[in-house]
């Protein structure tokens, strides 16, 4: 049963009992004038000043409301959790001076971590036919595939919108022969075709680049803006793509002295001339007596010796010029420099002739 009572009366140093099972209800503002105790034991709340984190303690003579000194109670730890180092975060001659307990602690328990950024670009720009060619080759088809990446923000650590430093592409840009000019998409692959090309000398050089939309604002592990989004913008340096066209030299054993292009390509042995010298190997057989060389262009024998002879050099002769069509034979004319040696008796083995064109 719940009794309550109203009174006004001068109480003075009087007591009064509540009954058993009985409920005290104080309504509104309840002020003690003199000191409140528990039991004998004075309790003091009146300190000013007081703020969060503040209890109330035992002083060694009253219960009294003080900063709170740890312990098992005392203030909480309210910083970032959980923990993501070994204890000891916090460098040596860091000042600490004005911290928050809480602060001190999260710098000894958490470091920040900060994302590495890799920006976009052409990850590869690839084609599907052999590298090299004899010049003049018509080839009929060359397909060029460009890949992109968008680049990367790694780790993606929150609120980090994407993993991706940059947006989606929208234009694939290449430069070269039938393909050159620019091509919407927002595919991370495209596809291009060249058709019956003919090969030149040297590099036959195609480039691509992508141009891509804006990325995300990268964050640090501790939720903090790191760096900036990347802006919209283009790969760079532009990835380069070559074929490379070179001419044939033409040489070995030979029934007769070739007078046509025809009969210089008939020659036994073939190689491209990559650069003015040159270091080739003339496989002799052992049936005929003449052995013929067949150089590009403005190319010549420095030196010619007979491996199998003790490195004897061996007289190839200058016989004039003679006109051989490249791309496979039915290509553009060009003039080539003829060789020829020729020998008493045909060799009972092969011997190696090795030939240093300048």
């Amino acid at each position: 049963m719940s009794t309550g009572f109203f009174t006004r009366p001068d109480l003075d140093d009087r007591q009064f009992k509540q009954l058993s099972g009985s409920t005290l209800t104080l309504s509104g503002e309840t002020n003690f004038g003199g000191i409140l105790k528990s039991k004998g034991v004075e309790i003091d709340g009146a300190t000013s000043g007081a703020s969060s984190g503040w209890a109330l303690t035992w002083n060694g003579t009253k219960i009294v409301l003080a900063p709170s000194t740890g312990g098992g109670g005392g203030q909480e730890y309210t910083g970032a959790s959980p923990t993501n180092i070994t204890v000891g975060g916090l460098a040596a001659g860091t000042n600490i001076s004005g911290w928050t307990l809480s602060e001190i602690v999260q710098a000894m328990v958490i470091t920040t971590y900060f994302p590495t950024l890799t920006n976009p670009s052409v990850t590869s720009f690839t084609e599907d036919v052999t590298n090299t060619q004899e010049i003049g080759t018509i080839v009929p088809t060359i397909n060029f595939t460009a890949t992109f990446s968008q680049g990367s923000i790694n780790p993606q650590y929150p609120p980090t919108a994407s993993p991706f430093r940059s947006g989606l592409p929208n234009n694939y840009n290449y430069t070269g022969a039938q393909i050159a000019g620019t091509y919407p998409s927002t595919l991370l692959s495209n596809g291009q075709t060249v058709t019956s090309y003919k090969m030149l000398l040297g590099s036959n050089t195609w480039t691509a680049t992508v141009t891509y939309d804006g990325g995300v604002q990268p964050y640090d592990s501790s939720g903090n803006p790191y760096s900036s989004p990347l802006l919209g913008g283009t790969t760079t340096p532009p990835y380069p793509r070559s074929l490379t066209g070179r001419y044939l030299r033409f040489f070995g054993a030979s029934a007769i002295t070739p007078v046509n292009s025809a009969q210089v390509r008939a020659l036994p042995q073939s190689e491209y001339q990559t650069s003015n010298v040159n270091i080739f190997i003339l496989n002799t057989g052992s049936v005929l007596t003449k052995f013929v060389v067949a150089l590009p262009p403005s190319r010549t024998i420095n030196t010619a010796y007979d491996l199998d002879a003790l490195n004897a050099p061996m007289p190839y002769a200058f016989i004039g010029t003679i006109t051989v069509n490249d791309g496979g034979g039915t290509g553009d004319p060009h003039s080539y420099n003829l060789y020829e040696l020729i020998i008493g008796a045909p060799y009972s083995s092969n011997h190696r002739h090795q030939i240093t064109t300048a």
